[in-house]
């Protein structure tokens, strides 16, 4: 590629412009009807990019590979602050029209845990990306990876990893040889990769060149630095060709906008011999840098830049910042829109986050500028933000449950983070998970223990619905640890039942069953009978997944019969929903019945239209089975009706099957085809894989008929 950086950038707005009016930034069909964009994941720069022309090039040619039959591959390396990332998007920007099934972004820095990152978590978000349904993503690992490679086959996707820590991470996520690239920037070697094909790439500190035009740009004003060449040449010497460092310095610049260059190249010269003996292992002398920049800030600024080196997570939102500094909300962005001009920060909106390099910087200036004390105050503000807005998160999904704790201040006047719909609650979720479990380790470490359980017991919901299961598990190991410190067996007991689920969902069935006897044990000698319910129902589903159906049963009627006696009527019907389904697969079909219908007799149609639609499903199936095909029809002609209506495509194609095995035994081949032939277009629709059986039984049907 030749020419400048006006140039490239230049082409970039041509190449996005032209593929907008020429329809190929499509949107394609999926479940349900709706239509979902073609994910474009990767982010925008942040900041000036100048050519790199060799490395460019070397990228440029992944695209000659594609027909090869392997995966093309490149391993984008060097230091922080070098300039991996940014290489990696505009790049990835540029050629993004050329991947028909989208481009797809991942940043291991956000997603990093202690012992790594969640791999099955992010296929699966990949997954949800790519238009499927959480009902038809599969709950391994390797299925995850076998249906992504199969949609990778048919649409070509660009897949950019940021900040990989190691080969295996790449390999699981590879998305097969069909036309796909991958595109990884990583501080570690990868040999594996490389030895394997991996283009390997490594970027060097900027030439002169680049970096005065870095320095420049970052400036806001090109003039000023073009009229002092040597002080210019000056910083970028200082700098060592870091584009961070450049940006901090530009930055620096455009906030002393009436000084000249010569005076930041003079006040960053006080420390002459450190700067010069600057290598790319070394952090003072861009610790100099961070400390200019940040001496630059208004004393408000200040105070929040070295509270936010308080927060253990990854990123952090204006709502948290305004927090921190007890401020309004419109005061707090303003703070951060100060930090993100001096570059201190980086993100847009409302999500921010620290170079590493950068959240070093911050508690270290912390520590020497503020007392223990008061650093420990920022982080019981931190502590405190996150226990109250993930209890609001809580509250938003459902209203009502049994809870432990009391309901959280601002639950119903508008605060931040308001939640308008579960929707909103659970995306919240998603984007604060990692700073959550950070928190949540920070608090356990002193042991804030009311705030550690009060947490494992706000987050019940969206991660049993989501299923980031090693996760779960820390989080409710840590809730019941608290707990037990506290002597507050009620709490432990509930802690070690959602820790049993979590160890189920696994299919750990030993780590359940050994959880459960904890919760139960505790459990006896409560004074609360609805917590006692609540354990006998985790232990009724632990059981029923080992098919020991009449201990299931058993439990399913004490907890029925306790929330009877405690008037609660979403207990029962829970309860007797949970106790049809079993009995219904214990071949007790006209108990089901009863069971099933009693729920759908209770059920609060209006607001939980899904469990009305899962009880009619099972009821029709035990309708069936008792001999009743007539009935068993317009039972699961509802349940399609009450599915549709819920904008649930997965359980209304079920609806669909069984009511296509009634009409069948009722020698109504015609209308059986008819129901198969609207489920596989749903399960065709949500690319699930039950779309094979289906045209299986389809063409058996269709057989049948000849």
């Amino acid at each position: 590629m030749s020419g400048g950086e006006e140039g490239v950038r230049n082409e970039l707005g041509v190449v996005v412009g032209n593929a907008i009016q020429a329809g190929s930034l499509s949107v394609h069909i999926h479940g349900g009807g709706r239509r979902l964009p073609v994910p474009r994941q990767v982010p925008f720069l942040e900041g000036p990019f100048v050519n790199r022309r060799e490395e460019i090039e070397k990228l440029n040619g992944l695209l000659d590979q594609q027909e090869v039959g392997l995966t093309p591959v490149a391993v984008i390396n060097g230091t922080r602050g070098v300039g991996k990332t940014s290489i990696g998007r505009y790049w990835a920007h540029v050629n993004g029209t050329r991947f028909e099934g989208g481009s797809l972004h991942a940043d291991f820095d956000d997603l990093r845990q202690e012992g790594g990152v969640d791999i099955h978590a992010l296929l699966g978000s990949f997954l949800r990306a790519l238009g499927f349904h959480d009902e038809v993503i599969p709950e391994t690992l390797e299925g995850r990876s076998a249906l992504f490679i199969s949609e990778a086959a048919e649409k070509k996707i660009l897949l950019l990893l940021d900040n990989v820590d190691f080969d295996a991470q790449v390999k699981s996520l590879m998305p097969g040889p069909y036309g796909s690239v991958v595109v990884v920037t990583s501080r570690a070697q990868l040999t594996e990769l490389v030895s394997g094909g991996a283009t390997w790439i490594e970027l060097e500190p900027l030439e002169e060149g680049d970096a005065v035009q870095v320095l420049t740009r970052a400036s806001g004003r090109p003039e000023r630095v073009e009229a002092e060449p040597a002080a210019a040449k000056s910083l970028v010497d200082v700098c060592g060709g870091l584009p961070i460092a450049l940006r901090v310095c530009g930055a620096l610049l455009a906030r002393e906008s009436h000084r000249p260059v010569s005076w930041l190249a003079d006040h960053l010269s006080d420390e002459t011999q450190r700067l010069r003996r600057m290598k790319i292992e070394s952090k003072k002398s861009i610790d100099l840098v961070f400390t200019e920049a940040y001496r630059s800030l208004t004393p408000t600024a200040r105070a929040l830049y070295r509270q936010l080196g308080a927060h253990q997570g990854t990123s952090f939102s204006g709502p948290l910042a305004a927090a921190v500094v007890e401020a309004p909300p419109a005061d707090a962005r303003a703070l951060l829109a100060e930090l993100r001009g001096a570059n201190l920060i980086e993100g847009r909106e409302d999500r921010f986050r620290f170079h590493d390099l950068l959240r070093i910087h911050a508690r270290q200036t912390a520590s020497e500028e503020e007392a223990e004390a008061d650093r420990e105050a920022a982080l019981r503000r931190i502590v405190d933000f996150y226990v109250a807005s993930s209890q609001r998160m809580d509250y938003a999904i459902i209203p009502e449950r049994l809870r432990l704790s009391s309901p959280p201040e601002g639950v119903g006047p508008p605060v931040e983070p308001a939640f308008g719909s579960t929707a909103e609650a659970l995306g919240w979720f998603d984007a604060e998970r990692a700073n959550m479990l950070a928190v949540m380790r920070a608090a356990a470490a002193r042991e804030w223990d009311e705030d550690v359980w009060r947490l494992g017991e706000a987050l019940w919901l969206p991660y049993h619905n989501l299923k980031h299961y090693g996760e779960a598990i820390e989080v409710y190991t840590l809730a019941a640890t608290s707990a037990g410190r506290l002597g507050n067996r009620d709490v432990e007991a509930r802690m070690r039942s959602q820790l049993a689920r979590a160890y189920l969902d696994l299919d750990d069935r030993a780590g359940a069953e050994a959880e459960m006897k904890v919760a139960m044990k505790l459990s006896d000698k409560t004074a609360r009978p609805e917590l006692r319910a609540s354990v006998v129902e985790f232990n009724g589903v632990v059981a029923a997944a080992q098919e020991r159906y009449p201990e299931a049963i058993e439990a399913f009627e004490y907890a029925r019969d306790v929330s009877e006696e405690e008037g609660s009527r979403r207990g029962i019907v829970v309860h007797e929903y949970h106790l049809g389904r079993v009995l219904d697969l214990d071949g007790q079909h006209e108990r089901a019945i009863k069971s099933l219908q009693r729920a759908i007799d209770l059920i609060d149609r209006d607001s939980d239209g899904l469990t009305l639609g899962r009880a009619l499903l099972h009821l029709g199936e035990a309708q069936r089975a008792v001999g009743k095909p007539e009935v068993a029809i317009e039972t699961l002609r509802e349940a399609v009706d009450t599915m549709a209506r819920e904008k649930a495509p997965f359980y209304e194609a079920q609806a669909r099957e069984r009511l296509a095995r009634v009409r069948l035994e009722l020698g109504d081949k015609a209308e059986a085809r008819r129901q198969l032939e609207q489920a596989l277009e749903v399960y065709l629709a949500l690319e699930s894989p039950r779309a094979e059986e289906v045209k299986s039984a389809l063409a058996q049907a269709r057989g049948e008929r000849g």
